[in-house]
Order: structure tokens, then sequence, then C-alpha cells
């Protein structure tokens, strides 16, 4: 562990943590919780889905669970073809006639894009924290 560095929480149990990546439980206190990344147990299984606004391998995989997908861990493009059909979108290609709409479900700024530090990408993982499917 690294000082510096940025890791998942993937449980906490009492005055432990155990983060990604890292094959035993560190001390909370040896821990520092960014102020911009919130903590919540998802309703839908023991995992914890860091709401850091940042699409990330995590909030992948927990859209591809609630969207009753096969997990992949190479590529989100058969995820984005889920998300477009929950969305209504017929056509190939064109992301950004479906970040559009995204954006406009999850009422965020609306600009086409995901940037590195996303809004919408905060709605979804809110959403998975509350158990409930984003689009």
């Amino acid at each position: 562990m690294g000082k510096g560095q940025s890791y998942t929480v993937k449980q906490v149990s009492g005055n432990k943590v155990l983060l990604s990546n890292i094959l035993s439980w560190i001390d909370k206190s040896n821990v520092e919780i960014l102020q911009t990344a919130k903590q919540v147990k998802a309703t839908t299984g023991n995992s914890l889905v860091i709401v850091d606004v940042v699409l990330g391998y995590n909030t992948i995989l927990q859209l591809q669970k609630f969207y009753d997908m096969r997990i992949q861990e190479s590529s989100p493009s058969s995820l984005i073809k889920v998300l477009k059909k929950h969305l209504g979108v017929v056509q190939v290609g064109l992301m950004v006639t479906s970040t559009i709409l995204m954006q406009r479900k999850a009422k965020t700024p609306v600009d086409g894009k995901i940037s590195a530090k996303s809004n919408l990408v905060m709605y979804m993982q809110t959403c998975i924290n509350r158990g409930m499917t984003p689009f």
C-alpha cells in the first residue's frame, strides 16, 4: 500500500477495511477517506460502491449485475448496448446520442460526454446504492 494511492473499499468490518488489491485487512486509522467519496452499502449485495464520480471497474460490474448481464471484465461495450436498449436508442454507434439521453434522464449537465469526474456517473453510482437501475 503506497502513500497517495487510491483503492476501492471492498468491505468494512468494525475498525477494519478491506481494500481492492490488498490481501489483508487495514485499520481504518491508517486509511484516509476522501471527502468527495461516500460509502454506501449496496442493497443488492454485500459489496460497497463508492460514489466517486469515476466510471470504474466496480461501477461497471454492478451495472452488469443490475441488468442481469454476463459479467465481462474486458470491455463495457455490451453494457453500452444494454443501456441504449433501456434508453430506447436503436442505432448502432453514436454513443454521444445515448450519453445525452442518459444525462437528460439523470438531470445532469448535458454535453454528450462522460468526463473524468462525471455527474452522470455519480447518478449511476447513487442508483446502484439505492438498489435501482439508472435507466
